[in-house]
């Protein structure tokens, strides 16, 4: 959580931040993490209107930080990947469940369509 990222977010956004900014993390190196975007594409239909919310695990792994998911997910050989995110101002978690072969095949086409040079900073071994 960043202070330069509330600032450009909708109220839905904020309030999540209000809850969790300050908060005592229960280990060093440990992040919220939160899924504030969705980038939409056929891939991921049905996704793109979730309200903002935190990333709890990762194909049943907790997450800790940002580059731990993205290396996560990077090997993940799984037909699937599911996320698992906390509902705001709800008890339960919302699965998010996605094909994982056609996210890989959507990859370049979601980066080009937003404008984005790269997936992410953090490399695969296989990369």
């Amino acid at each position: 959580l960043s202070h330069p990222w509330m600032r450009h977010c909708d109220r839905a956004a904020k309030a999540v931040f209000a809850q969790h900014v300050g908060a005592a993390l229960p280990e060093e190196g440990r992040q919220v993490v939160i899924l504030s975007k969705v980038l939409a594409h056929p891939c991921n239909f049905g996704y793109h209107a979730l309200p903002c919310m935190v990333l709890e695990s990762f194909n049943s792994e907790p997450v800790r930080n940002l580059a731990e998911l993205a290396l996560a997910v990077c090997a993940c050989n799984a037909e699937l990947l599911v996320f698992e995110l906390l509902r705001p101002n709800a008890v339960g978690l919302e699965l998010l469940a996605l094909d994982r072969a056609q996210c890989t095949a959507a990859e370049p086409e979601i980066l080009a369509q937003h404008l984005i040079a790269s997936p992410c900073m953090v490399r695969s071994p296989r990369s």
